[in-house]
């Protein structure tokens, strides 16, 4: 696994930024009640407080607190999980039919 460095977390913050706005707060906590029915919780290498219910500014926030602790073991593979699971998210946000699909394909395997 590569180390991470302050380029490409500067790369997923601005992948992140760039993200169109987030869905109503009603439909952030819709999406994660239905995800936790599901038992659904996604697979990341550290633990991320309310995944679920974060918002694209809440995730800036986190991986800028995460990178500024100057942990030597994160890896770009921490950061390229959550934002694999965080562009899923969004999508279920926006109830696209193939996102759940692949959520139950995932909860099936587990």
């Amino acid at each position: 696994m590569k180390p991470l460095t302050p380029e490409y977390t500067l790369e997923v913050l601005q992948q992140i930024e760039s993200f169109s706005a987030d869905a109503k707060p009603a439909k952030i906590e819709e999406t994660a009640e239905r995800l936790k029915s599901l038992n659904y919780q996604p697979m990341l290498l550290i633990d991320v407080p309310e995944f679920l219910k974060m918002t694209r500014t809440d995730l800036i926030r986190f991986i800028r607190n995460l990178t500024s602790q100057r942990k030597t073991d994160l890896t770009e593979q921490h950061l390229s999980l959550l934002l694999y699971h965080y562009r899923l998210l969004m999508r279920l946000r926006q109830n696209e039919a193939e996102a759940w699909d692949e959520v139950s394909e995932l909860v099936e395997n587990d």
